[in-house]
């Protein structure tokens, strides 16, 4: 049976408590286990006190990640693969060293943990709107290539080492090191249910992303910490005698509670401290759910309850199957405690990875695949407890629930989310359609692959690209396999359609000069430069029409582009992805044309809106200054503030030459004190 409350982190631990802790073990694993972490041990105390600045600093390590699986109840293997990690993590020994010494599925384990560096590619990525689904596509992509829930709890507990000694790094790798943590391993532990290593996780990060809350959380209390330990002891005292006295056979102990779940409580409810009701806070743990509710009918006899707080998540479990009861009540002096009450088989469920909250906690789209495969991990986890590594029903049980997904890294570590089975060309089509048209050929991991290499998870994938714009009939044969994709068949087969049709209506693609656009009058802000179009567009498969850019979107060059066809204004030039192209794509698809920038430069108006707080006074003088560094003109600048809700609501008229301009404005807005949100 698990402790009530986890255990406190150890400390750094030396050689003689390294062997303290291993003799403790005997009272956890049979003597043929022990005997396998006792040879690991060896092994990573003989290579592990070499070649590092501290002394002994991979011994200490390794068993603080073993200390760490013990906690959790982790197989022996686990806690030997930890062991191991940190030595072929710094190139203390080789692969094949471990493998002859240890066998392929130790070496197999330390490996898989080692493969999830790659999580460290999305810190280039931590800003935009897109972020929150790049960071689900990252946690998806982890658990894709994990075939052993042994791996991911060696990379968790390693994590929860690193954060352990984060004091020691710089201010700046600890916020990149901690942002890492709170986006993407914490939330992988929760959905695991993994709460002792959760709660570790999102504590010691927010201590690096938020420190002066962190600070102020922590002084509020350690300032009462002794009066409210006392307060809870004596609660405690009561309940266990009247509980006792009633007959009701239980265990009372307080709760710990976490920086984080404090804070983030704090911002959810619009709280301060000293308004929070579970501040303080007791379990009361019991065989069976009869006995739940003669302690919640005792505990409310002798307390007046907080009718609005009280919760009963066992006669109706929240859908991730978290079972508990929840109550607030009025103790002594009226001070409100918060006390939970569960049999041990569900306290041992919410601690040890049954009951996942990943759902209600981050809401995260639904995803039956992905759930299929966290279910999968959790049942490994406990199979393996009962019948230890390489039962047949858990392979063929990891074989039934293989998603259908890979997760491939673009060159700037984004991920791309792709049927499995697919190709670069596949790859490339995803990413943009001209991209895919232009497509030559293919670098998977910096090195020359052919078009027809099936792409798999992790892997980093580079388009080798040519100034001519024209795929190859081949991809479109079956037999040859360079395509899998829906979306890339559609993409080529359209562009051989375009073809087709140019050959009949014009032999050739016809440059059609660019009208400039009419000058606008605006107010002395900032000087734009002359509002003009310079070069013509290619518009394939259309002869002598005018065309003028879209209103609605203000496409610049750089933009993927189409082309509609009106009545009497000839072609109106849109955004890809434009919501009114989008509707009159589904109205009249056969008026669309597609659109090539050809030699078209100049400057181009983009319509920008911005939110901000009106904290910042200085905002206007903000605006013009980022303007004025990136070179962009403003045309007009429109503000409207909303004194009930306290924001500024701006929107702006720019001049850019293009897109990579045009981004590279948007990301620096973002950046401006109180900016909450940026939209072109």
């Amino acid at each position: 049976m698990l402790p009530a409350t986890p255990r406190t982190p150890r400390s750094t631990l030396g050689i003689i408590d390294a062997q303290q802790w291993l003799t403790e073990l005997t009272h956890y694993y049979p003597p043929v286990q022990l005997q396998a972490i006792q040879q690991a041990f060896d092994y990573l105390q003989e290579h592990g006190q070499v070649q590092t600045v501290f002394e002994h600093a991979l011994v200490v390590q390794g068993v603080e990640m073993a200390a760490m699986l013990v906690e959790l109840s982790a197989g022996y293997d686990t806690i030997v693969a930890a062991l191991l990690f940190p030595l072929l993590e710094q190139d203390v020994i080789k692969p094949a060293d471990l493998q002859a010494k240890f066998g392929h599925e130790y070496l197999e384990i330390v490996q898989g943990a080692l493969e999830m560096h790659s999580i460290q590619l999305m810190r280039k990525h931590n800003e935009g709107a897109g972020v929150d689904q790049q960071i689900d596509r990252l946690r998806k992509m982890l658990l894709a290539m994990i075939n052993d829930v042994r791996v991911v709890l060696v990379k968790l507990v390693e994590r929860a080492y690193v954060m352990r000694f984060a004091k020691t790094l710089s201010s700046a790798k600890q916020k990149v090191l901690a942002y890492e943590v709170m986006t993407i391993y914490a939330p992988l532990a929760n959905r695991l249910g993994i709460g002792q290593i959760k709660w570790e996780l999102e504590d010691r990060a927010f201590r690096y992303l938020e420190p002066k809350a962190y600070l102020d959380i922590s002084h509020s209390l350690d300032e009462k910490r002794r009066d409210r330990e006392q307060y809870i002891q004596a609660m405690i005292d009561a309940l266990n005698k009247g509980l006792k006295a009633n007959g009701i056979q239980a265990e009372v102990v307080g709760r710990i509670k976490h920086l984080y779940s404090i804070w983030r409580k704090m911002q959810k409810k619009h709280l301060d401290f000293d308004h929070l009701f579970d501040v303080r806070a007791m379990r009361i743990l019991v065989n069976d759910v009869s006995t739940c509710y003669r302690a919640l009918s005792y505990v409310h006899q002798q307390w007046q309850p907080v009718a609005s707080e009280f919760v009963d998540y066992i006669a109706t479990p929240k859908s991730n199957g978290y079972r508990s009861i929840h109550t607030v009540v009025l103790g002594p002096n009226h001070k409100t405690i918060e006390i939970q009450i569960r049999t041990y088989g569900m306290h041992e469920e919410s601690e040890m990875g049954v009951a996942a909250h990943w759902r209600y906690k981050e809401g995260v789209r639904h995803d039956a695949s992905y759930e299929t495969r966290i279910a999968w991990l959790r049942s490994l986890l406990d199979w393996q407890k009962e019948l230890g590594a390489g039962d047949e029903r858990v392979e063929q049980m990891r074989h039934k629930v293989m998603d259908d997904r890979i997760y491939v890294l673009t060159p700037e570590g984004l991920v791309v989310d792709l049927a499995k089975g697919a190709t670069p060309v596949d790859f490339a089509y995803h990413v943009h359609t001209e991209v895919g048209h232009r497509c030559r050929g293919a670098k998977v991991d910096g090195k020359m692959v052919p078009l027809t290499t099936s792409l798999e998870t992790g892997q980093r994938v580079e388009i080798v690209t040519g100034k001519e714009i024209k795929p190859s009939r081949d991809w479109l044969r079956p037999e040859l396999n360079y395509v899998h994709t829906l979306r890339a068949r559609q993409k080529i087969q359209h562009w051989f359609r375009q073809q087709l049709k140019e050959e009949e209506i014009l032999p050739e693609k016809v440059e059609i000069p660019v009208e400039p656009e009419p000058k606008v009058e605006i107010p002395e802000l900032t000087k734009p430069h002359q509002n003009t179009t310079r070069g013509s567009l290619i518009i394939q498969g259309v002869d002598n029409l005018m065309f003028h850019m879209a209103g609605c979107c203000h496409p610049v060059l750089g933009d993927g582009v189409m082309g509609y066809i009106t009545q009497g204004r000839g072609v109106t030039v849109h955004k890809i992805g434009c919501k009114t192209l989008e509707m009159m794509q589904k109205k009249s698809p056969e008026r669309l044309v597609d659109v090539d920038w050809g030699s078209a430069s100049g400057h181009f108006p983009v319509l920008v809106r911005l939110i901000a707080e009106t904290s910042n006074a200085q905002l206007m003088r903000d605006i013009t200054h980022v303007l004025s560094q990136e070179k962009a003109g403003l045309l007009n600048l429109q503000s409207h503030v909303d004194k009930r809700l306290g924001l500024n609501y701006v929107q702006l008229r720019v001049e850019v030459k293009n897109a990579e301009q045009c981004n590279q404005v948007l990301v620096l807005l973002r950046k401006i004190s109180g900016v909450q949100r940026v939209d072109r």
